[in-house]
């Protein structure tokens, strides 16, 4: 038996208790419901003239075949703004965090970093890959450029080379103080 959803055996029980003048709670026991979970079923399906266990079935049954179309998949300016920075190497949950600071009074520009990473397997059945884009759990080494007498340097070879000129220069400044 699927607990997540009503049997038709099930609405029918709803159906001939309510028509008992049975209390929800006391449906909700016979059935191994939460009586709160019975309170919603009765407001969702429920007609103009009462429950009917058969129309019920039909609109619940209606409701889970129409699938939500994706937010990233209808809305083109938030996928192409998703698309930039994945391509940037930014992470899926520095995009959602991102987009509230970026678009703060655009509701349509919200999305969860979860809706992200299904983007991304989505993406990845149609042929494009983000894999590359993403971090793999380590981090990555920063190299921080550094202005010499060339210019800018930011190769690590040159960043090491340039610290030993700095300390040789250093030591022969204290040794030239020293002799006096």
């Amino acid at each position: 038996m699927d607990r997540k959803h009503f049997s038709i055996e099930e609405r029918e029980v709803i159906v001939i208790q309510l028509g008992v003048g049975s209390s929800l709670r006391h449906i909700a026991a016979q059935l191994g419901r939460s009586p709160s979970t019975i309170s919603r079923e009765l407001r969702r399906n429920s007609a103009q003239g009462g429950y009917c266990a058969y129309g019920a079935h039909g609109q619940a049954m209606a409701r889970r075949r129409q699938p939500r179309r994706e937010r990233l998949m209808c809305n083109r300016r938030l996928r192409r703004y998703v698309n930039g920075k994945l391509r940037a190497y930014w992470s899926p949950e520095q995009i959602g965090r991102r987009l509230k600071i970026d678009c703060p009074h655009d509701p349509s520009m919200r999305i969860c970093y979860e809706t992200i990473y299904q983007f991304i397997l989505a993406e990845a059945c149609n042929g494009v890959n983000y894999g590359p884009y993403l971090w793999q759990g380590h981090r990555r080494k920063i190299i921080v450029p550094i202005l010499n007498m060339n210019g800018w340097s930011s190769s690590p070879k040159a960043t090491r080379r340039l610290a030993r000129e700095t300390a040789a220069k250093r030591q022969n400044r204290l040794a030239s103080i020293s002799r006096r």
